[in-house]
């Protein structure tokens, strides 16, 4: 595989990467919002407030550390494939 294809084939996964972070923003912002609608319900029916949105927080696995830790492993496994290839030349 030459440079050329490497670089593609990491383009192509960061892309990737970068729709799924999308694709968890929207769902997780969905879930925010009626996290938010319940809360108000519980409130009304109960008196007494629950933190929704931090137990929200605590499952959203995808922030931006973990993005660009994934992307940093990408880019590493790409240049190490390049390696590869300049060491059987």
């Amino acid at each position: 595989m030459d440079d050329k294809e490497a670089n593609y084939l990491a383009k192509s996964f960061l892309e990737l990467l970068e729709d799924l972070q999308e694709e968890h923003s929207k769902a997780f912002y969905k879930l925010e919002y009626l996290m938010k609608d319940l809360q108000s319900d519980i409130e009304a029916k109960h008196g007494q407030s629950i933190p929704l949105s931090s137990f929200i927080r605590q499952a959203d696995y995808f922030d931006d550390d973990r993005f660009n830790l994934i992307r940093k492993r990408v880019l590493d496994k790409a240049n190490d494939l390049k390696r590869r290839s300049y060491s059987n030349n």
